[in-house]
């Protein structure tokens, strides 16, 4: 029962692998004539796998981190760019006086002499429009400064909530280490009680199964907490870290 269990999972996993390769590359636009090829042993991933799998987020850096992570939020930064613009807005509302400056233009059909002139008014009263626009503005600039507030706190968040799931992540690794090596082990032995006749094939064969199902396992956990720290890093990280070199 164990022996077909540990199959059964065992093609489980190689079914889901398929799935996820089948979703990527419908993802990247391929068609079914197209093959995808995932070599584990590019260089260029596994620089990126040691790159990833080495770094090491040192809590007395976190501050540091969050800034860096705040200059490469895109939704921050286009806050900061709006909010330059309205400012920039008012300071020019601020500054009219009340003056408009209109293009004018005569044309004198006996000589077909065209003139262009620059007409200068003073607007005495504009019911209040002028004030009206200043304090809209403002409004606008202080929305801006709570939406910029509200995604800094977002961001906070999402930086803790993945320092957290790498933390999970990584006990879950250290678990699966020590049940595939306990597995490892029951594999040795009965490998040996098989040799001597204690045990027949197909009770060798169970052990041989669980041990291969905790690999994949083992390695599957290594890949999450690969993938828990990529999320992270591509907060604050900019591109020159992912690169090949």
């Amino acid at each position: 029962m164990d022996c077909k269990r540990g199959s059964i999972s065992i093609e489980k996993f190689k079914k889901e692998f398929q799935e996820s390769k089948k979703d990527f590359c419908q993802d990247l636009g391929l068609s079914h004539e197209q093959e995808l090829i995932l070599n584990i042993n590019e260089d260029y991933l596994l620089a990126l796998r040691n790159k990833v799998s080495d770094y090491v987020i040192n809590s007395n850096n976190i501050k540091e981190l969050l800034k860096q992570a705040e200059s490469n939020s895109f939704d921050l930064v286009a806050n900061q760019l709006d909010n330059q613009v309205l400012n920039k807005e008012l300071e020019w509302l601020k500054d009219e006086h009340n003056t408009e400056i209109n293009l004018i233009g005569e044309y004198d059909s006996s000589d077909e002499d065209f003139t262009v002139g620059v007409k200068l008014s003073h607007i005495l009263y504009d019911g209040g429009q002028r004030k009206i626009k200043i304090a809209d503005k403002e409004a606008d600039i202080g929305d801006l400064l709570d939406e910029y507030e509200r995604l800094k706190k977002e961001l906070e968040l999402e930086f803790e909530e993945k320092q957290n799931q790498i933390e999970l992540d990584q006990d879950q690794l250290d678990q699966n280490q020590l049940t595939y090596e306990k597995t490892l082990l029951e594999e040795r032995i009965a490998e040996e009680q098989f040799e001597h006749g204690l045990i027949d094939k197909i009770e060798f064969e169970e052990y041989r199964l669980s041990t291969e199902e905790e690999e994949v396992n083992l390695s599957s956990a290594g890949d999450n907490l690969l993938i828990s720290k990529l999320n992270l890093l591509v907060l604050f990280k900019n591109e020159d870290f992912f690169r090949g070199n």
